[in-house]
């Protein structure tokens, strides 16, 4: 063991940590992967599909009108799958989103419930 680390350290590969678990490894890839690429212990999917989902739900958990438009989306979206609507009004639907923050929550709220 003492003689593998002893080569790793020589042949300067790059020692990366997780920033998902935590945990130290040796992209193979990309030399700036910034997760593991695979399974640990006690989790279904790699730490590189869990880390920037996680990321992107941290980043918008504290905006109320993206929160809002995912439960919108998600409705519709279950609307258009089960033959509610036809995929073509989902899509114009989920087109016609607007996240830019020029309106109030109580107008986004009220604009997507108006879409059905």
């Amino acid at each position: 063991m003492r003689f593998d680390l002893f080569q790793l350290l020589n042949t300067d590969q790059p020692i990366r940590k997780c920033k998902c678990c935590g945990r130290y490894f040796i992209p193979h890839n990309r030399i700036d992967a910034e997760y593991y690429q695979f399974i640990g212990y006690c989790v279904t999917k790699p730490c590189s599909v869990i880390g920037p989902l996680r990321n992107y739900q941290n980043a918008r958990k504290d905006n109320p009108i993206h929160t809002e438009f995912c439960k919108a989306y998600k409705r519709n979206n279950s609307r258009a799958r089960y033959g509610s609507i036809s995929h073509q009004e989902f899509y114009e639907w989920s087109e016609a989103q607007c996240l830019s923050g020029e309106i109030s929550l109580e107008e986004f709220r009220e604009w997507l419930g108006n879409k059905k």
